[in-house]
């Protein structure tokens, strides 16, 4: 009965609306990655040693064009050009010449949102 009362409860809470996202990104696995990405330079280059240091999941940060949710903001990098927050994001399709593969399963990932530009 508590189950059931619990159920209907959730029904009657709003929803919020969450808008998705469909551009070219990085993601990584981990907001340590991000972290380390940023560290090694930011660029194709230190995603192949981000990739490399992770050695047993080849693709731990790629950068596509991805459909997906932003989630919450769990950590703040900067470099040169300015500061990122590193946001989780659920993915749930990818984008190859103009056809989205929508995924069985959404996947959680995590990736930078440019929140101030260095002067």
């Amino acid at each position: 009965m508590r189950v059931l009362a619990l159920c209907l409860l959730l029904l009657c809470v709003p929803a919020q609306a969450q808008q998705m996202t469909v551009t070219t990104v990085l993601v990584c696995d981990t907001p340590t990655q991000i972290e380390r990405f940023i560290e090694l330079g930011g660029n194709k280059a230190a995603i192949e040693l981000v990739n490399d240091e992770m050695k047993l999941e080849k693709n731990s940060c790629i950068i596509s064009k991805l459909a997906f949710f932003k989630g919450e903001k769990v950590g703040q990098v900067t470099n040169s050009a300015g500061s990122f927050d590193i946001v989780e994001i659920t993915v749930f399709g990818s984008i190859k010449d103009n056809m989205t593969t929508m995924l069985k399963h959404s996947r959680p990932g995590y990736t930078l949102i440019h929140s101030e530009v260095k002067a």
